[in-house]
């Protein structure tokens, strides 16, 4: 038994613990072998979803045989899980898989206060133990309490799982990790607290949990153990590494954090990007000493609203009102736009703008954006809506005209710009055009989700020459990461995993 205590309490464990739920003990220890590299394989086994939960130790037993380590956990119905037996079989299960082979028996804190002294010791005889609390509804405001609660019982690990409603709520989550280095582990459920499934590991959390894959997630919001391995490099995360990222609402299918790290990986920057889902600007800004941001993009609906927060703003930004990237230099916000950069290089790759005729379609911040960049090329800027008083107004402001949808078949132009949501994922049908629309050799499609859209493949089949919405995409992210580092930014490797993400070639 020496050596077994060897093996599982003195060993150093991965920074990724992959929750395997399976309705047998079969189907658990398959799911467990198919995690690669061998090396990464370190397990959270739910006990409490198989048909016989008495059959945990010899699912324990068969992690053990296979050199994998195991957290046991046979949550019950009171903490958010399905066991529903009684307390004197869940803590006979959970001692018995600890002496199976266990790194880590979780205990949630509902039965530990009901557990008398001697069984709780039993846990520990020949694992670790993890004393935990879920709030499956909302983060409580004395967070500190809670982990007090958790410390009135010895224990290797604790820790606090809890529903985030907001940044100021993962700031607590987080400042918890950095209490109890090494031994707590804090962080939020949902999508807005997503950072913190990262960010836990560099504040001094022994590891976090992720998913075997986004369909088989146990908790709002957890992120697959790969995207944390592979994606964020959780692995070389440490108090030292530069935080970045992208705010937005809706942000959980942003490209953005799979194209800056790669670049990140590509120029050994000890950096990590993460996806920051905002819904209220202030709560965020709150809580950029906690994330400790070095820098972030802005989408959707946060531009306009950021030009008025940030303490300097450079003049593309001044002029449309718009910020999509921010560097945070002592303490201060500066502003930036690069989307305009993001429209006028692949079309001057292709034609020389002054004097041109450019029809831009859109009324909101992308078609802005793209008005804004021809104009101050010496473009003639037309703009055409839905609403004839939406594009009088853009038009207006950049000294262009405005088009009634009807006249579009008999208009000729040199450039389309097309800069509104239709034919975004997942509404891949829709399209603003008509066949008979596309009177102008050249369509640049600012949509890139998916990135091939049904304007494009229209275009395409009457024979325009088509600029992809991912090119614009890549140009304004490259001129980010060049903000943000002072190096040149690798485009061919962002290009390779905006492809990836995207599923194309």
């Amino acid at each position: 038994m020496a050596g077994l205590k060897r093996t599982t309490r003195g060993a150093r464990l991965p920074r990724v613990c992959w929750s395997l739920a399976a309705s047998s003990v079969e189907r658990l220890l398959a799911a467990a072998r198919a995690i690669r590299p061998p090396a990464d394989r370190f397990v959270e086994a739910r006990l409490d979803y198989l048909e016989q939960p008495e059959l945990g130790p010899q699912a324990i037993e068969g992690l053990r045989r296979a050199r994998i380590p195991a957290i046991a956990t046979l949550r019950s119905a009171v903490a958010g899980g399905n066991y529903g037996g009684p307390l004197e079989d869940q803590l006979r299960i959970l001692t018995e898989c600890g002496a199976a082979g266990a790194a880590i028996i979780d205990l949630e804190i509902e039965s530990a206060e009901r557990a008398a002294r001697p069984a709780r010791a039993r846990l520990r005889r020949h694992a670790r133990l993890l004393i935990s609390f879920h709030d499956y509804h909302a983060t409580p405001e004395a967070l500190p309490a809670v982990l007090r609660r958790l410390k009135r019982f010895k224990a290797d690990y604790y820790k606090i799982a809890t529903l985030s409603g907001s940044h100021a709520d993962n700031t607590a989550l987080l400042k918890l990790n950095a209490v109890g280095r090494g031994t707590v582990l804090a962080l939020g459920m949902g999508e807005i607290a997503m950072p913190t499934r990262v960010l836990a590991v560099a504040r001094g959390a022994p590891f976090t949990y992720g998913a075997v894959s986004a369909d088989q997630a146990l908790a709002p919001g957890q992120i697959t153990g790969e995207d944390l391995r592979s994606l964020y490099r959780i692995g070389r995360l440490s108090e030292r590494t530069a935080v970045y990222g992208v705010i937005g609402n809706p942000i959980a299918h942003s490209l953005s954090p799979a194209v800056h790290n790669a670049a990140f990986s590509a120029l050994r920057r000890d950096a990590v990007y993460l996806a920051f889902q905002v819904e209220a600007l202030d709560d965020f800004l709150g809580a950029l000493p906690a994330y400790r941001l070095a820098g972030f993009s802005v989408t959707m609906p946060h531009k306009q609203g950021m030009a008025q927060a940030v303490d300097w703003a450079d003049a593309e930004a001044r002029d449309i009102a718009a910020v999509n990237t921010v560097v945070v230099r002592d303490g201060r916000l500066h502003g930036y736009n690069t989307d305009l950069a993001g429209i006028t290089a692949p079309l001057e790759k292709r034609l020389k703008l002054r004097g041109r005729r450019v029809l831009v379609a859109g009324g909101g911040g992308a078609a802005r954006a793209a008005a804004f960049a021809v104009a101050r090329r010496g473009a003639r800027v037309f703009v055409v809506s839905r609403r004839l008083e939406q594009a009088a107004e853009l038009a207006e402001q950049v000294g262009g005209e405005a088009v009634e949808r009807e006249a579009l078949s008999s208009a000729r132009f040199d450039a389309i710009i097309h800069a509104t949501p239709l034919g975004m994922h997942p509404d891949t049908r829709s399209c603003f055009f008509s066949p008979g629309d596309l009177n102008a050799p050249l369509l640049f499609e600012t949509v890139y989700t998916p990135m091939e859209t049904a304007l494009v493949r229209m275009a395409r089949s009457r024979g325009l020459n088509v600029i992809l919405g991912l090119e614009m995409f890549i140009e304004q992210a490259a001129r980010q990461l060049e903000l943000w580092t002072n190096a040149r930014a690798p485009r061919r490797i962002m290009e390779r995993a905006a492809a990836r993400a995207l599923g194309g070639k």
